[in-house]
C-alpha cells in the first residue's frame, strides 16, 4: 500500500508540473528523459501557487484535530499534493471558514469547527497570518503584493456557508420528532436560495478584490464534491450542486476577471461512480473514521483528485451551467 501511494505521488507530481507549467508556471516541465541538472533548472522557474479556502483546502480531519490540532503534518490537502511537484506553495486556508469570515473575521464562521478559535488557540496553520485580526482575503492581498510573480491562485470557499445553515436547521427542531429529517431538509431548502445569493456576492467580492490589486495570473475556483451521486433527490447533493452552480455563475458573470474552474464536483462524481456506485465514501474519496464510516472531508485519494482538477482547470466560459450531468 505504501509503495502504491508513493507511486501515486510521483505520477501526480509529474503531471502537475506539466499541467501547471503550461498554465503559466514555466516554459517547460521536467520530464523523465531530462538530466537531473536540466530538471533542476526547469524547477527553478516555477512560480508560486497560493491556495485559499476552508477546511477542505486546509486538509482538516476530525481525528487529528481532536488528537493534536497543532500537528501540521496531519493536515494535508490538495495544495500540499500540488507542492509535491516542487511548486512553491502557500496554503492560507482555514478550517471552518465561511465566505463571509474569509472577507472579515468579525463575520460568522462555520462555528463548529471554528476558524477564529482554531487560529486563536495557535493550532496548525500552513502559513502565518500577521495577527488573528487579519482575514484570509487580507492575507491574500498582502501575499500577492509581495509575490507578484504568483502563477496560480485557487479559491475553495462556500462549503462552510452550507454547513452553517445545516447546523442551524438541525438545532431548530427536536431530534426526537419522527419528522425531524423532513423538517431539517425543508428548512435547508427554504433558506438555501438566500444564503447562496449572499455566498455568490461574497465570492464576487473576493475575486474582484484579488483582481483589483493587479493580479493577472491564473485564478481558479474549486467546486465542491458530493458525498453521494446515486440519489438525485438527496438534499446535500442538490445543495452542493447549487453552490457550485453559483460559483460558476459568478465567474461567467464577470468575464473580465478571466476565472477558471477546477471541476471538483464532476471529478469526484466520475470516480465515485466508477469505484463506489456513486458513493464517495465507498470509492475511498472521503476520510475514513475509526468506526468505518466516513467524514465529509476528502481522503488522500480525494485530495489527489482535487489537485488534478486544479491542475486541469478550464475557463469558466467553456462550461454549460445548465448541462446535465453538471460539467463543473
Amino acid at each position: 500500500m505504501k509503495r502504491r501511494t508513493g507511486r501515486l505521488h510521483e505520477v501526480l507530481a509529474i503531471g502537475l508540473v506539466t499541467a501547471l507549467a503550461a498554465g503559466g508556471c514555466g516554459d517547460s516541465a521536467a520530464t523523465t528523459s531530462k538530466s537531473f541538472q536540466q530538471r533542476d533548472q526547469d524547477l527553478q522557474i516555477l512560480r508560486p501557487y497560493l491556495a485559499l479556502g476552508d477546511s477542505v483546502a486546509f486538509g482538516y480531519n476530525p481525528v487529528d484535530a481532536q488528537k493534536d490540532p497543532t500537528n501540521l503534518a496531519a493536515f494535508v490537502a490538495y495544495p500540499e499534493f500540488i507542492s509535491l511537484a516542487l511548486i512553491p506553495t502557500a496554503n492560507a486556508a482555514c478550517e471552518g471558514e465561511t465566505s463571509g469570515s474569509f472577507i472579515d473575521v468579525t463575520q460568522p464562521d462555520q462555528g463548529s469547527p471554528d476558524c477564529r478559535a482554531w487560529r486563536a488557540a495557535g493550532d496548525a496553520m500552513h502559513v502565518r497570518y500577521t495577527s488573528n485580526a487579519q482575514s484570509q482575503l487580507q492575507f491574500a492581498v498582502s501575499y500577492l503584493l509581495g509575490h507578484r510573480n504568483t502563477a496560480t491562485v485557487s479559491i475553495g470557499i462556500g462549503g462552510g456557508d452550507l454547513l452553517a445553515l445545516q447546523q442551524a436547521c438541525e438545532a431548530a427542531f427536536d431530534k426526537n420528532d419522527p419528522a425531524y429529517p423532513q423538517e431539517v431538509a425543508g428548512c435547508e431548502l427554504q433558506q438555501a436560495p438566500a444564503l447562496l445569493a449572499q455566498t455568490a456576492q461574497n465570492i464576487a467580492t473576493i475575486v474582484g478584490t484579488i483582481r483589483g490589486v493587479g493580479y493577472t495570473g491564473q485564478l481558479v475556483l474549486v467546486t465542491y464534491y458530493a458525498q453521494q451521486y446515486a440519489n438525485p433527490n438527496d438534499v446535500n447533493l442538490i445543495a452542493t450542486a447549487a453552490l457550485d452552480r453559483a460559483m460558476v455563475g459568478v465567474a461567467q458573470a464577470f468575464p473580465q476577471w478571466n476565472v477558471s474552474i477546477a471541476k471538483g464536483f464532476s471529478t469526484f462524481g466520475a470516480v465515485a461512480t466508477l469505484l463506489g456506485g456513486g458513493d464517495s465514501c465507498k470509492a475511498g474519496l472521503l476520510y475514513r473514521l475509526p468506526n468505518g464510516t466516513c467524514d465529509i472531508h476528502p481522503s488522500k485519494l480525494g485530495h489527489a483528485q482535487l489537485a488534478a482538477a486544479v491542475a486541469s482547470a478550464v475557463p469558466a466560459s467553456s462550461i454549460d451551467i445548465n448541462a446535465s450531468p453538471p460539467q463543473y
